[in-house]
């Protein structure tokens, strides 16, 4: 859906060489993903502002976009809701550790659990420091309104190698 990748296009513009956009489905990324971008830019540019260098879109699942996507070239990565389906925490890490660049983060956004499946930021975290030793997670904010389920921000970046 692109809303996250989106505002970061406004606020780095050009800084930003290539925005890659994802989502699982092909067709969100055709018909929601790629007209937003485009709008956005569009408008971005209307205003006098520079975008960012290259547009890159991309469906699937986390385990082929490393394909894609320059070992240690990411310096921000942002996903949300991400996290909800267990079985996709290996490819999900993977892509992270392959991705990042030495002093890159990629910042997650999610629900602390998600109901009926399992999933949660709690699990997530556990699961990527405890199979993926070279990634560190820190929780960054917790946004609790008390009447719905919490959400947190984690920061995931590579452990330094000293």
């Amino acid at each position: 859906q692109a809303g996250p990748g989106l505002a970061a296009a406004r606020r780095l513009g050009a800084r930003c060489e290539t925005l890659t956009l994802t989502d699982y489905n092909r067709d969100v990324v055709e018909e929601v993903t790629a007209p937003n971008a485009l709008a956005t830019f569009a408008l971005m540019e209307s205003e006098g502002e520079a975008t960012p260098g290259r547009l890159r879109l991309l469906c699937g699942d986390w385990s082929g976009y490393d394909a894609f996507v320059e070992a240690d070239g990411v310096d921000l990565l942002l996903t949300s809701e991400s996290i909800y389906d267990a079985s996709q925490y290996g490819s999900l890490c993977a892509f992270i550790a392959h991705a990042l660049s030495p002093r890159g983060v990629c910042l997650l956004a999610a629900k602390s659990y998600y109901f009926g499946v399992g999933g949660g930021t709690n699990a997530f975290a556990s699961y990527c420091e405890t199979y993926f030793g070279a990634l560190r997670v820190e929780r960054v904010k917790t946004i609790s309104d008390g009447k719905s389920n919490v959400r947190e921000i984690l920061a995931i970046r590579k452990i330094s190698e000293q």
